[in-house]
């Protein structure tokens, strides 16, 4: 009988030979041997009911300074490929935080597979209620926009380019597409394989490099205009509790109770792990018109 070790895989972006990682969380890690891609092999996309209330109360989504401080730089994104009014759809909305925050100068909606999580934008925003929509309620809008944010979304996805591929009917024709995932070919991420705090299968499916971004913007027939990997503004809180999801040395839940009921869970750091990637692609100008 074969080992784990022993099978290769088809990667599911440029259909070549994908070669065994390692293991995480009993999952298998292959990685392309042509485009780099990463996929989690056993699973397939995480069920709507692991996003439930508990997952968006969670002390990741409590520290509104640390919040803020990201939403920021992804404005900025925005802000230099989009003008005043422009439509932004918020795919991953959570529980709408970035959708309220960029409302004031955009034409901003969020959609979210978790209807807990639509339920508490609505509650938290009711002035955007009609904003926020959950995903399986989308089909039949017909809707495109100017730009389309994949904040932290692609790598919960098991088919990615067919994804991006359905995504990319919603844009404009000169619509932009910004995403932001973590990066495996990150020195932090090499270094500490499945002890990464972002190797969390079967939460997280599809893991991406710049060379497996690039290949994804080839396919959909797309152009990098920006890229950058960068590390996170993140509670203190929130980073002993990752710590303790990937780590053997666990954090006493006293020690983290203090961190997260206290004074001390507002205080957030800047992590320069460089291991998220910031992508901004365009849609290239139709090639009969150049």
């Amino acid at each position: 009988m074969n080992t784990v070790k022993e099978i290769s895989k088809i990667c599911k972006l440029c259909k070549t030979k994908m070669n065994f990682m390692f293991k995480a969380n009993s999952c298998s890690l292959f990685k392309c041997a042509n485009c780099g891609f990463v996929q989690v092999v056993k699973g397939t996309d995480v069920p709507e009911y692991l996003y439930d209330k508990n997952y968006f109360i969670s002390n990741k989504y409590k520290d509104n300074k640390a919040l803020e401080k990201e939403h920021l730089r992804r404005k900025k994104k925005i802000d230099k490929y989009c003008r005043q009014e422009d439509s932004v759809l918020d795919w991953g909305c959570a529980t709408g935080e970035f959708v309220a925050y960029i409302s004031e100068k955009y034409h901003a909606e969020g959609c979210d597979i978790s209807v807990d999580a639509i339920k508490l934008a609505k509650e938290k925003y009711k002035i955007l209620q009609k904003k926020f929509q959950v995903v399986s309620d989308m089909q039949n809008i017909t809707k495109k926009y100017d730009a389309i944010c994949l904040w932290d979304v692609i790598e919960h996805i098991s088919e990615p380019y067919e994804f991006l591929i359905q995504l990319k009917t919603r844009l404009k024709e000169k619509g932009y597409l910004f995403i932001s995932t973590p990066n495996i070919e990150a020195k932090f991420a090499k270094l500490l394989k499945d002890k990464w705090p972002f190797m969390t299968p079967p939460e997280h499916l599809s893991f991406f490099s710049r060379q497996s971004i690039s290949r994804v913007a080839l396919m959909l027939n797309m152009e990098i205009v920006e890229w950058e990997s960068k590390g996170k503004w993140a509670n203190v809180g929130f980073i002993l509790y990752k710590f303790n999801r990937v780590s053997n040395l666990k954090i006493p839940n006293k020690v983290l109770w203090i961190f997260q009921n206290t004074f001390l869970s507002k205080w957030n750091i800047y992590v320069p792990t460089c291991d998220i990637q910031y992508v901004v692609l365009r849609n290239k100008e139709d090639e009969k018109h150049s």
